[in-house]
Protein backbone atom coordinates (compact mmCIF):
# COMPACT_ATOMS: atom_id res chain seq x y z
CA UNK A 1 0.00 0.00 0.00
CA UNK A 2 2.65 2.64 0.78
CA UNK A 3 4.57 1.61 -2.22
CA UNK A 4 1.15 2.94 -4.24
CA UNK A 5 1.31 5.75 -2.11
CA UNK A 6 5.07 6.69 -2.66
CA UNK A 7 4.66 6.02 -6.38
CA UNK A 8 1.55 7.99 -6.93
CA UNK A 9 2.95 11.34 -5.20
CA UNK A 10 6.06 10.63 -7.27
CA UNK A 11 4.21 10.82 -10.42
CA UNK A 12 2.06 13.40 -9.63
CA UNK A 13 5.17 15.43 -8.73
CA UNK A 14 7.36 14.82 -11.69
CA UNK A 15 3.74 15.89 -13.73
CA UNK A 16 3.30 19.08 -11.70
CA UNK A 17 7.04 20.03 -12.20
CA UNK A 18 7.10 19.46 -15.86
CA UNK A 19 3.81 21.01 -16.47
CA UNK A 20 3.74 24.03 -18.81
CA UNK A 21 -0.02 25.63 -17.69
CA UNK A 22 -1.42 26.51 -14.22
CA UNK A 23 -4.58 24.45 -15.52
CA UNK A 24 -2.27 21.27 -15.32
CA UNK A 25 -0.85 22.19 -11.96
CA UNK A 26 -4.41 22.61 -11.01
CA UNK A 27 -5.57 19.21 -12.41
CA UNK A 28 -2.76 17.22 -11.03
CA UNK A 29 -3.26 18.65 -7.77
CA UNK A 30 -7.17 17.78 -7.92
CA UNK A 31 -5.62 14.34 -9.08
CA UNK A 32 -3.82 14.38 -5.94
CA UNK A 33 -6.00 15.19 -3.92
CA UNK A 34 -8.33 12.91 -5.07
CA UNK A 35 -5.96 9.79 -4.41
CA UNK A 36 -5.18 10.85 -1.29
CA UNK A 37 -8.75 10.15 -0.45
CA UNK A 38 -8.91 7.28 -2.03
CA UNK A 39 -5.62 6.28 0.02
CA UNK A 40 -7.36 7.00 3.36
CA UNK A 41 -10.49 5.32 2.27
CA UNK A 42 -8.45 1.84 1.51
CA UNK A 43 -6.82 2.76 4.98
CA UNK A 44 -10.16 2.72 6.65
CA UNK A 45 -11.34 -0.29 5.04
CA UNK A 46 -7.91 -2.41 5.96
CA UNK A 47 -8.55 -1.66 9.32
CA UNK A 48 -11.82 -2.76 9.56
CA UNK A 49 -11.14 -5.87 7.20
CA UNK A 50 -7.84 -6.53 9.99
CA UNK A 51 -10.38 -6.18 12.47
CA UNK A 52 -13.33 -8.48 11.05
CA UNK A 53 -9.92 -10.88 10.98
CA UNK A 54 -9.07 -10.80 14.49
CA UNK A 55 -12.52 -11.64 15.20
CA UNK A 56 -12.56 -14.39 13.10
CA UNK A 57 -10.00 -15.83 14.57
CA UNK A 58 -10.87 -15.89 17.89
CA UNK A 59 -14.07 -17.21 16.90
CA UNK A 60 -12.16 -20.25 14.80
CA UNK A 61 -9.71 -20.82 17.74
CA UNK A 62 -12.49 -21.35 20.12
CA UNK A 63 -14.28 -23.32 18.04
CA UNK A 64 -10.95 -25.41 17.59
CA UNK A 65 -10.33 -25.56 21.49
CA UNK A 66 -14.27 -26.76 22.19
CA UNK A 67 -14.11 -29.72 20.08
CA UNK A 68 -10.45 -30.53 21.17
CA UNK A 69 -11.55 -30.58 24.81
CA UNK A 70 -14.78 -32.18 23.73
CA UNK A 71 -12.81 -35.21 22.49
CA UNK A 72 -10.72 -35.13 25.39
Amino acid sequence: MKKVVNLSFILLILLASGCSSQKEAEKNERELAKLQKEVSELRIENTKLKMENTKLERKLKTIIKERTDSKN
